[in-house]
């Protein structure tokens, strides 16, 4: 059996999917759902929590546009039929797990049309997630071992490490986020997406309207 059946009856092959299976609804409705670091973070936090977050620093930090806030929103959508496994597992189950994961990331962002900007903007979704990363390691993961010595530092947050996101840490543990259902991350996650593809439809428009300008001259 290499299926699975989603949150609304839909059977989707794990190694040979379709554009069909890529709905909103069951992606937001998985993400909402699937915790991030195992289930060992403070509080719940879940997958689309962090897509949402990497989307905001998407676009107030590193200044992309709607096509990049897109790319930013669904950078883990496939996730949610693959799963979200830790880096560290990853690096054991090696590249059977990899292609996998691109085969629906690819497919996803053929889906929905963001994979122009994936790889355009590759270097800045690598970077929003990473400073996402950081936040959540300073607010919602334990500082120290049991023992009371520091915990061992992550290598892969170095680029990350920026002042400026300091503030956002306490945002994390906020009681608009710690009060906040499952069903509400996935209605944000869906409502997101919604306005970033009328953004996205405005631009193109915009760009459009703009060459047969330049053409009429």
């Amino acid at each position: 059996m290499n299926w699975i059946v989603t949150c609304d009856g839909h059977e989707a092959s794990l190694e040979f999917p379709t554009h069909a299976d890529y709905e909103i609804e069951r992606i937001a409705h998985s993400l909402a759902q699937i915790n991030r670091f195992n289930g060992h973070a403070a509080r719940p936090y879940s997958v689309a929590e962090h897509s949402l977050l990497v989307c905001d620093i998407a676009k107030t930090k590193l200044g992309l546009d709607a096509h990049g806030q897109m790319a930013a929103l669904m950078h883990d959508a496939h996730e949610a039929f693959v799963g979200d496994v830790t880096s560290p597992m990853k690096g054991l189950l090696g590249s059977p797990m990899c292609r996998i994961e691109m085969r629906h990331a690819n497919l996803m962002s053929l889906r929905y049309g963001y994979h122009v900007a994936m790889t355009v903007n590759a270097y800045e979704l690598k970077l929003a997630d990473l400073m996402a990363l950081a936040v959540e390691r300073a607010a919602l993961l334990p500082h120290q071992k049991p023992c009371g010595t520091p915990s061992t530092p992550w290598p892969c947050l170095d680029v990350a490490s920026n002042p400026c996101m300091r503030g956002w840490w306490d945002d994390l543990m906020g009681a608009h986020r710690v009060e906040a259902t499952w069903q509400t991350w996935r209605d944000r996650f869906i409502r997101r997406f919604q306005e970033l593809q009328f953004e996205r439809a405005e631009l193109s428009h915009h760009r459009l309207g703009s060459a047969f300008a330049e053409e009429a001259v």
